[in-house]
């Protein structure tokens, strides 16, 4: 299974992007991610959602 962030309507988690972008680095918000799911997780990207894939032979056998 995939962890994922709460689903929150229209905005996702767009404000805490934000919030890592003012106060650090937008990789701050996919690192955290990481820690607290694993190297494959889902998260809301404004009204879309979206499965980030950070394992290379995964990435790989989808690509192929």
């Amino acid at each position: 299974s995939v962890g994922c962030e709460p689903f929150v309507p229209l905005f996702g988690q767009l404000p805490e992007i934000r919030r890592c972008r003012k106060t650090s680095s937008p990789m701050d918000f996919h690192q955290d991610r990481i820690q607290k799911h694993s190297n494959t997780y889902g998260f809301g990207f404004g009204p879309v959602t979206r499965l980030m894939i950070n394992e290379l032979a995964l990435l790989a056998d989808i690509l192929d």
